[in-house]
């Protein structure tokens, strides 16, 4: 049986193998690894470690760039890390492919861009989901009640 040590760097990953470093296209990642990495980024975000949270699911995010519970989990650490940037990005990203349930991360994306005075984007988003008409019934009046303040604070900024 062979030991491993995977030890994680600002510019890569090094695999560590009786003191060589190895090429890591031959890795196999050990089962159910995303799975394990997923539960404790969740652990992580219940004790309110943010960062050690967004650390974990960023290592999932490599093995499975799609999963929506490890991408949702990323933005909510993000966006606890005051990151609103990064997790902007990660919304419109999950947004444009479609991972995750779209109206979850639709609201998350609005909220960050509410945080970072982004009235314009908010505008724009919420005039496009209107328009679609996809908008359910329950989330109707929430999303016109953004739309009407964003453009008051768009007034206000002129």
């Amino acid at each position: 049986m062979l030991n491993c040590l995977s030890v994680k760097t600002k510019d890569r990953t090094e695999l560590l193998m009786g003191g060589r470093n190895m090429d890591n296209s031959n890795i196999i990642a050990f089962p159910n690894l995303c799975k394990r990495l997923v539960d404790k980024g969740l652990e992580r975000l219940e004790v309110r470690d943010f960062k050690m949270a967004a650390e974990l699911f960023s290592q999932a995010r490599e093995l499975e760039p799609e999963n929506p519970d490890l991408n949702i989990g990323l933005v909510v650490s993000l966006v606890e890390l005051n990151d609103y940037e990064e997790a902007r990005d990660l919304c419109k990203e999950l947004l444009f492919k479609g991972i995750g349930d779209y109206f979850h991360v639709v609201t998350i994306y609005l909220m960050v861009l509410l945080h970072l005075n982004e009235h314009q984007e908010m505008v724009t988003t919420i005039e496009a989901l209107l328009e679609e008409g996809h908008v359910p019934l329950d989330k109707k009046d929430h999303f016109e009640n953004m739309l009407h303040f964003s453009r008051r604070a768009i007034d206000e900024q002129k």
